[in-house]
């Protein structure tokens, strides 16, 4: 039985072979172990050290490392793992397009070649195997299951089964595998990543009605079952890890509004790197993301990618953070929703309870809001982290807590006892405004893809154009990179342009959002201009033009922002 709270580290964000070709060894695994075992210095330690994708053999059947990137093969580094008290974990391709390309399981192939049919064939039964040989000669103990396919069908068999059929046959033999292997290997821990939504982009689009899209009787087989990968909202943000971060939130309700408990859902942790699959974004705005994988409830604190990016600050952070989380998770408390993320302006997450608990509050609209949660009991809190920009005073009056919250902005309150607790800090990398104003541009169609409006420069210091794409009322989500001379590059601006004319003369961007490669895709586009640098005496016209060829709604705002007194 897999005791909770407990901690993992996972390679992926370190190495992305996906969509960069920054390809996982021996060489960068005992590189991360040497971290980890300086972190254990400092006081910071896992319970599990996760293997993501790719360490296999391409042609082996899960049983042989690369032999080019593991020339000791697993013993080397399992050694090290154990010794700095780790348990090791693997990651697997249940029957999708990366799966292993074994000979003797070429009568299980798909149709198309790239999956595997898990009720016709010997695959089923071999991965079965690869399984039971992880757990019993290499001693692994948690399994990340990822890329089921559950549509796929030998050639034989096409024609003799419906589609429902299909899904219904390799789901069903995937849970017999899992519930034999989990009777034989009790100790394993099975997390549950791509191709278990029963709704098409239930895990991609931010938009979409919330709707019950998971089966919560897989967890009749899986600890765990996640809730997508790092992926923009489709809410505009100014801050791209913040729009990550409302993802989230948002995934974690509907998972939760399926059924799964909070404690069985797995929000994919906080991910630091400098791949393709985290954006390109270091360890920018890490702090805040931490702090809400920790308080959304799954009692697992799950760190991704690339340790060498954090300094002993970051160490020492982190440390105090993850101990204060799962000092209340073995306390035995549970972590709450507050509001509906994304659909409600404000939102939050409540670990505990008025007497002993931690609050964290998410502002996610492009406002300030005026925060008022009635909370039995009420009596001591305190801001022990934030987002930094405005201050945040915090009011407490029979039974009620109240504050204001800046645009983006989130804040973890300590309650009751945890009121005492050691203050956190900011999160500094991107600070919030302290003050936004609608400008109330009006922006008219000079042409069928194209918008301009006309606005009077204010004694203010930032000038915000959001642009959002619609399809049918719901987020079109664009293809926001594309390959450059140096790689993945941006893209979203090849769909939709954003530009500043003063008499003719165009203004210089200031910043803007997608500014990186978006394997994911991204709804809209968020640009800053720097209008203490522009003459306010004469009027700015604004350009907006799209270039998307499917039919397609724009969605246009504007605001001004303030980041200081000065």
């Amino acid at each position: 039985m897999l005791e909770r709270p407990f901690s993992v580290y996972c390679d992926w964000g370190l190495h992305d072979e996906l969509g960069d070709n920054i390809e996982l060894d021996e060489k960068m695994t005992l590189s991360v172990l040497d971290r980890l075992e300086y972190w254990r210095e400092k006081g910071v330690t896992f319970d599990y050290y996760l293997f993501d994708a790719f360490w296999f053999d391409p042609n082996g059947d899960y049983k042989q490392f690369k032999k080019t990137h593991w020339p000791s093969g697993f013993q080397k580094v399992r050694e090290k793992i154990e010794a700095l008290g780790m348990k090791p974990g693997l990651w697997f391709d249940v029957n999708g397009f990366t799966s292993p390309k074994n000979a003797s399981w070429k009568e299980s192939l798909s149709i198309d070649g790239r999956s595997y049919c898990l009720f016709d064939g010997p695959y089923a039964s071999g991965f079965y195997d690869a399984l039971v040989n992880a757990y019993r000669d290499w001693g692994i103990r948690m399994f990340k299951l990822d890329f089921a396919n559950f549509r796929a069908i030998t050639p034989k068999l096409k024609g003799k089964y419906t589609e429902d059929d299909i899904y219904l046959k390799n789901a069903s033999t995937l849970k017999e595998i899992l519930k034999t292997f989990k009777k034989n290997c009790p100790e394993a821990v099975i997390l549950a990543y791509n191709g278990y939504e029963l709704i098409p982009g239930y895990i991609t689009n931010t938009s979409l009605p919330i709707k019950k899209g998971i089966d919560p009787s897989w967890l009749e087989v899986f600890d765990y079952m996640y809730s997508g990968d790092p992926r923009p909202a489709d809410t505009p943000c100014i801050s791209f890890r913040r729009s990550l971060d409302l993802y989230q939130d948002h995934m974690v309700y509907k998972f939760n509004y399926s059924g799964l408990p909070l404690y069985r859902i797995d929000d994919h942790g906080c991910m630091i790197g400098d791949t393709n699959t985290i954006y390109y974004l270091g360890k920018k705005s890490w702090k805040r993301s931490w702090i809400m994988t920790l308080i959304r409830g799954s009692k697992k604190a799950h760190l991704y990618g690339n340790l060498h990016l954090l300094d002993d600050s970051d160490i020492e952070f982190l440390k105090k953070s993850k101990d204060l989380f799962l000092s209340l998770y073995r306390a035995g408390l549970e972590t709450s929703i507050i509001g509906v993320p994304l659909r409600d302006p404000w939102h939050g997450f409540l670990l505990g309870g008025s007497a002993n608990g931690l609050l964290a509050l998410v502002n996610s609209s492009p406002t300030s809001q005026f925060i008022e949660l009635h909370l039995p009991g009420i009596r001591k809190a305190k801001v022990l982290f934030k987002d930094a920009g405005r201050n945040i005073d915090v009011e407490i009056f029979s039974d009620m807590i109240s504050l204001v919250l800046a645009p983006e902005q989130m804040v973890l309150l300590g309650l009751g006892e945890m009121a005492d607790s050691e203050d956190l800090g900011e999160c500094k990398d991107e600070p919030v405004p302290i003050e936004e104003k609608n400008t109330n541009i009006v922006f008219r169609r000079i042409s069928q893809n194209e918008f301009e409006g006309l606005w009077n420069p204010t004694d203010d210091q930032y000038l915000r154009i959001v642009v959002q794409v619609f399809q049918n009322n719901i987020a079109l989500r664009l293809k926001a990179q594309k390959d450059g001379a140096r790689g993945k590059e941006p893209a979203i601006q090849d769909y939709i342009s954003v530009s500043a004319y003063q008499e003719g003369l165009e203004i210089p961007v200031y910043d803007w959002e997608p500014n990186r490669a978006v394997w994911s895709g991204c709804s809209w586009m968020n640009v800053l201009y720097d209008i203490r640098k522009i003459d306010k005496d004469k009027p700015l016209k604004i350009h907006i033009k799209s270039n998307i060829e499917s039919s397609h709604n724009l969605k246009i705002s504007a605001w001004v922002l303030n980041y200081s007194e000065s």
